[in-house]
Order: C-alpha cells, then sequence, then structure tokens
C-alpha cells in the first residue's frame, strides 16, 4: 500500500521534497523520498488529490494515522476534494475520522460551498448532517445556497433552505 502512496506522490510533489540517489543497480533516475520528506509529508492528500485511489487504500491511511484534516497551499483538505467531486462514501468515511466539516479555504469557503457549486445533494445533505453550517460565508459574500442557485442546482438550494 505504502508504495502505491509513494508513487503517487512521486507524480504529485517536486523533486525538490525528495532526494535523488543512486540505487545499487547504478540507476541514475532512482529518487527516494528522504527521511524528512517522509515525516512531513502526509500520504492520505495527494493520494485524494490525485484521483485515483480506493476506499480501502484511503482506510489504510486513515488507519496509519494520517492526518484527515492535513492542507494544500490553498487550504484544501481531503473532504473538500471529496465533496468538490460528489464522492459521497469517501465523505462519510473522512468524517467518520474526524474529517473538519467547517474548514475553510484560503478564500473562506467550505466543503459544503463545494459540494453544493457542483450539486451535490446527497454529499451535502451529509455534510449537513455532521454540522456544517448552511449560512457559512465565503470571502466573497457567498452561502452555499447563493453558488447552488448561481450554478442551476435547484434541488440542492431546496434542501439548503
Amino acid at each position: 500500500m505504502k508504495e502505491l502512496v509513494l508513487s503517487l506522490i512521486l507524480v504529485s510533489y517536486p523533486v525538490s521534497a525528495m532526494e535523488k540517489s543512486f540505487s545499487a543497480e547504478g540507476h541514475s533516475n532512482a529518487v527516494q523520498l528522504n527521511s524528512e520528506s517522509l515525516n512531513s509529508k502526509n500520504l492520505l492528500l495527494p493520494l485524494i488529490d490525485s484521483g485515483d485511489y480506493t476506499l480501502d487504500q484511503i482506510q489504510q491511511c486513515l488507519n496509519d494515522g494520517e492526518d484527515v484534516n492535513a492542507q494544500k497551499e490553498d487550504g484544501k483538505t481531503a473532504l473538500y476534494i471529496v465533496a468538490e467531486k460528489g464522492n459521497f462514501v469517501a465523505c462519510a468515511l473522512l468524517l467518520k475520522y474526524g474529517a473538519d466539516v467547517g474548514a475553510r479555504l484560503n478564500d473562506g469557503s467550505t466543503p459544503l460551498h463545494l459540494a453544493a457549486q457542483n450539486g451535490h445533494g446527497e454529499v451535502c445533505l451529509l455534510l449537513l448532517e455532521k454540522g456544517a453550517s448552511f449560512n457559512a460565508v465565503s470571502g466573497s459574500g457567498w452561502t452555499p445556497l447563493h453558488i447552488a442557485a448561481q450554478n442551476g442546482h435547484g434541488e440542492v438550494c431546496l434542501l439548503l433552505l
């Protein structure tokens, strides 16, 4: 499992976070994560960010103690990414492990804003059931209801009323 996740990190993160090394076979293009980058990188976030994952892989990362609320530079967490994509089961799993339903991006939006923007009604309901604020206001002054309406998601609008 760790090998698959590490291969995804090699694709997702710049080589500057890694250490180039020569392998025993003399392959000069071998890349290894150094111990500092292994300790500082969360494997869950790049796995989910890649979009190429299974629920078993997410579960394994969470069982291994990965930080469910680790953030990218823009503030996105694993929950943001799966809520934006409408992956209900992955959202439920992350929430079970303590994902912060009220976390905000740098622009002030929440996972509920992203689910509403993309018309993911089931995910919106789940987030609301887990304590998401339907009145959360983004940095641009928009609530999830405003964003759902702007994007023509009438059914989601009804959920947010």
